[in-house]
């Protein structure tokens, strides 16, 4: 799906196919090991999981998206 997603948006020669085949091999362990999780524990922790790891991702996201926003157009000089 990442892969149709990202050729409709980008040329054939844009397309980068061993980051791509990466970043689809871990989103899809990542999704087999969520699912087995899942029927192993109960409901309410199993979504506290959830919460707190996209709780996670989205600091590194705001982290990330502030630094470059803050940090653009400086050059680093050492």
């Amino acid at each position: 799906m990442q892969l149709a997603v990202f050729s409709i948006y980008l040329s054939f020669d844009d397309l980068e196919h061993i980051p791509l085949s990466m970043i689809t091999v871990v989103a899809y362990l990542g999704l087999a090991f969520g699912l087995r999780l899942q029927s192993r524990i109960d409901g309410d922790r199993y979504r506290s999981l959830i919460r707190y790891s996209l709780s996670a991702f989205m600091c590194v996201l705001i982290y990330q998206g502030m630094s470059n926003l803050l940090f653009l157009g400086e050059e680093v000089q050492y």
